[in-house]
This record gives C-alpha cells, structure tokens and sequence, in this order.
C-alpha cells in the first residue's frame, strides 16, 4: 500500500511539473562542436527525465550482473541442502520400514549433499544398527558426537545400558 502511495504521488508530481512547464515556454539554445540545436524546455526536460531513467536501469543490469553469481551459488547450496534434507528425512523412514538397501542408498546420498557430518552420521549409525553391525553403529554414533575421550566414554556407556554389556559402565573406567 505504501509504495503504491508513492507511485500516485510521483506520477502527480511529474503531471503538476509537466503542465508547469507547459504554461511557461521557453527554448533552450546549445552550441556545440559547430551546432546550434535548439529545442523547448519541455522536451529538454523530458530528455532529461529520460536520460536519467537510462542511466538508472544501466546502474541496476551492472549491479545485477555483478551479484548473479553469487546469487546462483546461492540457490545451488540451498538447493543441495533441500535435497539433503529431504534425503535425510527419507532414509530415517526407510530405517523406520526396514528397508536396508534403501537406507544405505540415501545415507550415502546424504553424506554427498548435507555438510552436517552429525546428522548424516546419525543416519549412517541407524543403518548400521539395521544391518545388525553394532560396531560401525557405534563408531558412526560417536563420530557425530565428535572427538574426544568424554565422547566416547558416552558413547560407550550408551552402547552397554542398551545391550546389557557393562550395565551402564563407561567404557575404560574401572569400577568404583
């Protein structure tokens, strides 16, 4: 609405000034390069208005040529992250369903297009888990904690309260 307000009001101001200057005539006289050309003051004004309306769309084509590539990476890493996401959001329903081949399929698919290591790695651990290899689970479980002996002493007591393995100790702590 407002910008809509600014267009009525522009083009009555160049209305009001169009009849301006329509009411006071005039001519503009230029020498130049052994020329004489002259011409009335509305159509100077009116080159003018039109010169600057030139002037004003070539400044935006540069502009625009300038951030287009930024702008089409832009839209390729939005879109790699889309088909990412909906990869992920795929494979966790196919983990869901049992489905192993397609679980690896679109892990694998995840890991190319998301660059969020935790996520694809939690993806990767449940189709681990599905295929039965609680190792890799594991090893996939804690590289998407992250590095470190904390992490994997969570991982590790994790991985025995769910399998009985240590009854919820820590993986190389001595008991107390």
């Amino acid at each position: 609405m407002p910008r809509a307000l600014l267009i009525f009001f522009a083009l009555a101001a160049l209305s009001v000034g169009g009849a301006w200057l329509a009411d006071r005539p005039g001519l503009i006289a230029l020498q130049w390069g052994g020329r004489q050309i002259e011409t009335s003051i509305a159509v100077a004004a009116t080159a003018l208005l039109a010169l600057l309306i030139v002037v004003a769309a070539s400044y935006r084509f540069w502009r625009w040529l300038l951030s287009s590539p930024m702008a089409l990476s832009s839209l390729r890493a939005e879109g790699r992250r889309r088909k990412g996401y909906q990869s992920l959001s795929s494979g966790l329903v196919a983990v869901a369903a049992g489905d192993l081949a397609e679980a690896k399929k679109l892990a694998r698919r995840t890991a190319q297009l998301l660059d969020e290591p935790s996520l694809t790695l939690l993806l990767s651990a449940q189709a681990a888990q599905l295929d039965g290899d609680e190792s890799a689970a594991l090893a996939d479980m804690v590289g998407g904690i992250g590095e470190g002996r904390r992490c994997h002493e969570i991982a590790g007591a994790a991985y025995g309260q769910h399998h009985g393995g240590g009854g919820g100790q820590a993986v190389g702590r001595e008991p107390a």
